[in-house]
């Protein structure tokens, strides 16, 4: 997939991609401005060109036009303190996932390479804690590192409800977050 004037481009959907994780999300608005440009009208601003599309496979799917919206997983990514301050509205538009990112926090937070820094592990786990108080009410999801999220949507529910806690891998053995919540 890729991006322009803050959206998303509609040929990777034409083609059949259902899950997109869009890096940089910082604010409530552009969370929602990306949701509709998933999402058919008159709900959204999708373009509904499918007849034509791959992903309808050619509109040998007869329903695709009605489905389609609820076989997207759009999650998007906090990677900044913009994106961090405004986590709670970006919690309350209809995303499927939150992907915090704790290496380009940390630069962002002025301690590049540090994601374990006490600063960075706790604006991660402060979201991660925002994050899953929004999943309890609204189907949301969150991780942190780059494993696999659950959704409310069916691309995504093969897990379900999930929240990631590792990340390990990216800052070894600096990162120890409190498992309980």
């Amino acid at each position: 997939m890729t991006f322009r004037n803050g959206g998303i481009e509609e040929t990777g959907l034409g083609a059949g991609v259902q899950s997109i994780l869009v890096p940089i999300v910082e604010s409530g608005a552009q969370a929602k401005d990306l949701v509709a440009a998933v999402t058919y009208p008159p709900q959204g601003v999708r373009g509904v060109g499918s007849a034509l599309a791959r992903a309808s496979e050619f509109s040998a799917i007869p329903d695709y036009l009605t489905t389609a919206d609820e076989q997207i997983c759009l999650l998007v990514q906090v990677e900044n303190r913009a994106g961090m301050a405004a986590l709670d509205d970006i919690l309350a538009t209809d995303v499927d996932g939150v992907f915090i990112g704790p290496s380009d926090l940390a630069a962002d937070m002025g301690h590049i390479g540090q994601a374990g820094h006490p600063e960075v592990k706790a604006a991660v786990l402060d979201a991660i804690k925002r994050i899953v108080a929004a999943s309890k009410g609204g189907g949301k999801t969150g991780q942190s590192g780059a494993r696999r999220i659950g959704s409310r949507h069916q691309r995504c529910k093969r897990s379900g409800n999930t929240t990631i806690l590792s990340v390990s891998f990216v800052v070894g053995q600096a990162w120890q977050p409190n498992p309980v919540l």
